[in-house]
């Protein structure tokens, strides 16, 4: 599910100029997100800090409502639950208990589900969360190859990119490539397919393009802009996976294992297939030197290493990123 966050602002009350005809601050402010609601119409909303008091923000919650018809997402908001204060009656406490569930009662008829706090302070841990739950749906494909051999020539090498890009997208994720050398072209063909199969409309929410930039000539500027470039790309990911990675007969890509530290720092769930060989297979080893760190892989630490079937490698790789994002 894509998030969009909706906090709310001060309203910055102004007036009509009647010789310009400019508006006030605060009608260009609900303009401003009646097109923001409006251009977001099908993703879950979460409100903080909003005032559902205002009779405008109802107007036009309304008409949101009846242009989806039933169709209409679920959104939610923070609440802060009603507590007696010190000397308060019981009669008085009672009277905003009431009051609060009626406010909740009637934003579930706009598909806003209240989240009750009793502090302020949980809505940041909440956050915090939520943020990794939708970054466990971001899968970032690390990977490229400049030589094949063994069980891995072109042809298959390719075939494993697009599976693994296409099931992905199937299944609701989004694929993110940096555009790897002999790879990146399969992990991005097979994400296509799958979005124009499924008439996607927003290509970004399922497929993220990330090409390293080229035209930098000196190569120490280079390697400390293509660092940043991969924690830029990295920092909303919550999965990722490493396939072949070689830069030659002999050569292991190094912008693979750059990433793997960028990932094993951020705590990412990391899928090495060993058998490909390069970094992958280097990543697969040093994981399997820390298993216990890794739990999530206890199942599938032989497909990865020796396995050569590529419906066998995706499926696990499914497997493995789908209960992650259920824990998450």
């Amino acid at each position: 599910t894509m998030y969009s966050f909706i906090q709310s602002r001060k309203s910055v009350r102004g007036s009509k100029n009647s010789k310009n005809g400019s508006i006030s601050a605060r009608t260009k402010s609900l303009i401003d997100f009646v097109w923001l609601i409006k251009g977001n119409i099908y993703k879950s909303f979460l409100f903080i800090g909003f005032s559902f008091d205002d009779p405008n923000l109802e107007h036009i919650l309304n008409q949101i409502r009846m242009e989806l018809n039933e169709n209409i997402r679920t959104h939610y908001c923070f609440m802060k639950k009603v507590c007696q204060a010190k000397g308060q009656t019981d009669e008085d406490f009672n009277k905003d208990r009431i009051k609060q569930e009626v406010r909740e009662t009637e934003l579930k008829r706009f598909g806003i589900q209240t989240i009750f706090v009793d502090e302020y302070s949980e809505i940041t841990d909440i956050l915090v969360e939520l943020e990794k739950a939708v970054f466990a749906n971001n899968v970032f494909i690390s990977g490229s190859a400049e030589i094949y051999k063994n069980e891995w020539d072109e042809k298959k090498a390719d075939e494993l990119a697009f599976n693994l890009s296409n099931k992905l997208v199937a299944k609701g994720f989004r694929v993110v490539s940096g555009y790897g050398l002999g790879i990146g072209s399969s992990v991005i063909n097979g994400a296509l397919t799958e979005i124009r199969r499924k008439k996607y409309k927003h290509l970004e929410e399922h497929l993220g393009l990330h090409p390293f930039p080229y035209d930098i000539k000196d190569d120490t500027e280079r390697e400390k802009a293509w660092d940043i470039y991969r924690k830029e790309i990295l920092k909303e990911i919550g999965i990722v996976v490493f396939i072949f990675g070689n830069k030659g007969e002999t050569t292991i890509a190094q912008g693979c294992l750059k990433e793997f530290d960028i990932a094993k720092d951020k705590d990412c769930i990391i899928i090495p297939i060993g058998s490909t060989g390069g970094a992958a297979k280097q990543i697969y080893l040093k994981l399997f030197n820390e298993k216990e760190k890794y739990s999530y892989l206890d199942e599938y630490w032989e497909i990865l290493e020796k396995s050569n079937d590529i419906n066998e490698l995706v499926q696990t790789v499914l497997i493995i990123a789908e209960k992650a994002r259920k824990v998450l």
